[in-house]
């Protein structure tokens, strides 16, 4: 099993956004800590406790430029909105950045779920997963070689093909039976977050895109199966002083939401992903994806790293 870490965009308390810079010394950080992956977001704002703040730079541009700080690390989106770019600008970039990487760039694609920033900014936000549909058969098609063609209802292609070399098909953010099922027949990978240490919800899903796969024909080795979870690897006083800082910033403790306790502790409970077939762990260390709730937590796993794969 490979491990990654997301790039928050924020800090949780107090309450900041985080520079373009910080990003990407978080990544540097990541490949010097032997990581496996880091993964960036793509959310133009977020909407929580009734106010609205950004969230975070181009994820093509910061992975971009993440891509020339560092060697190893695998690039990843988690998850480019379809909404948000024409299939045939997102292919574009991603064969310009999967070159420019060496063969880094992990494409994750999503339909988009929320709704205030595709309302702010005139997105539609009906029939999200016919949508995505075709805008999934379409950047495919983008993403290998040659010319296109395809007629549907809300994509077109007519011998449409961008400049670069393939990109492997992309892995997609799915729940949904409609979503899952599409993932199965299309997509080179499945990603299911944000979980805590249950991993029933996760093997539930991966079962449902199984089956799919098997119904369209591709063999299992098709499709990487990954996982986000959110892991703070805290424990007693540190821990409470974090539970305290949540408090603070008007979040709800960790509860269930995280796996938490000491680094062998949490290790050994994301262990449970990979008994469940997980192939791609992706890690957020708080329980907030959009925020950072203390530095210095991917160090404290990084050692352990090893039990896991």
């Amino acid at each position: 099993m490979r491990v990654g870490v997301t790039i928050a965009a924020g800090d949780l308390a107090p309450r900041r956004p985080r520079s373009f810079g910080e990003m990407v010394e978080d990544a540097v950080e990541a490949e010097r800590l032997g990581y496996d992956s880091v993964w960036v977001m793509d959310h133009f704002l977020v909407e929580r406790d009734g106010s609205r703040s950004p969230a975070g730079p181009d994820p093509m541009t910061l992975l971009a430029y993440i891509a020339a700080r560092t060697e190893r690390i695998q690039l990843g989106t988690l998850v480019a909105c379809a909404a948000f770019r024409p299939p045939a600008q997102l292919a574009r970039e991603a064969k310009a950045l999967q070159e420019a990487s060496g063969g880094r760039l992990l494409l994750g694609v999503g339909a988009g779920w929320h709704q205030p920033e595709f309302d702010a900014f005139g997105f539609p936000f009906d029939h999200l997963v016919g949508r995505f549909e075709e805008y999934l058969e379409v950047l495919c098609g983008l993403l290998g070689e040659g010319p296109r063609d395809f007629e549907g209802r809300y994509q077109r292609l007519r011998q449409g093909q961008v400049f670069g070399p393939p990109v492997p098909p992309p892995w997609v953010a799915a729940f949904g039976p409609r979503m899952l099922a599409l993932t199965g027949r299309l997509a080179g990978g499945w990603n299911s977050a944000w979980h805590g240490a249950g991993t029933q919800t996760f093997a539930t899903g991966l079962a449902a895109v199984e089956a799919a796969l098997a119904a369209a024909g591709r063999s299992r080795s098709e499709l990487v199966a990954s996982a986000g979870v959110f892991a703070v690897p805290l424990e007693g006083a540190e821990l409470a002083e974090a539970e305290l800082k949540l408090a603070q910033a008007g979040q709800p403790g960790l509860g269930e939401r995280a796996v938490s306790g000491s680094a062998v502790a949490v290790a050994e409970a994301l262990r449970g992903y990979a008994r469940a077939g997980c192939e791609h762990l992706v890690l957020n260390f708080s329980p907030s994806p959009f925020r950072s709730l203390t530095p210095g937590l991917a160090a404290r796993l990084a050692p352990l790293l090893d039990r896991l794969r």
